[in-house]
């Protein structure tokens, strides 16, 4: 009996399904992959805090802000990036100088560990009227923490 050939047309569509079913594993692979990797690194920075406080008993009269960054995780920190917002209570608007949008801390820091340091802070020049401390909150925020990894 003579062999009996399959058309072109199944073998193609057989191929392009066989493809297709390639081409999802690769990108649910990719996408999994990627999830899991967003996942590590917003749980690395949220192990680290960094917070501000009015401490002129810690740090001079000229810089009475006292910083400190608290690494709580199981990566070395080796830059710490962040802002320091000053506001009246019960008030939403930045007080504080553009400088201190922009601040930035070398220090390395090792897991489990912290350091503090202490900072001067400004107003802008328009709302220097405001600076009665008891009536200021001081707070971080745009924190980004970069990790040695060996």
């Amino acid at each position: 009996m003579p062999k009996v050939q399959k058309s072109g047309w199944r073998r193609f569509l057989r191929v392009l399904v066989y493809l297709s079913l390639i081409l999802l594993i690769l990108i649910g692979g990719g996408l999994g992959i990627g999830w899991y990797e967003k996942k590590e690194r917003k749980e690395r920075q949220d192990a680290v805090r960094v917070e501000v406080e009015y401490a002129p008993e810690q740090c001079r009269d000229t810089h009475p802000l006292e910083v400190r960054i608290l690494n709580s995780g199981e990566y070395t920190i080796s830059r710490t990036k962040f802002s320091i917002i000053i506001r009246r209570k019960d008030h939403s608007s930045n007080l504080a100088a553009p400088w201190m949008f922009d601040l930035e801390s070398d220090r390395i820091i090792q897991p489990r560990k912290g350091y503090g340091m202490c900072f001067r802070y400004e107003l802008q020049e328009k709302y220097e009227r405001f600076n009665k401390l008891e009536d200021l909150v001081f707070e971080v925020r745009n924190k980004q923490v970069y990790f040695q990894f060996n």
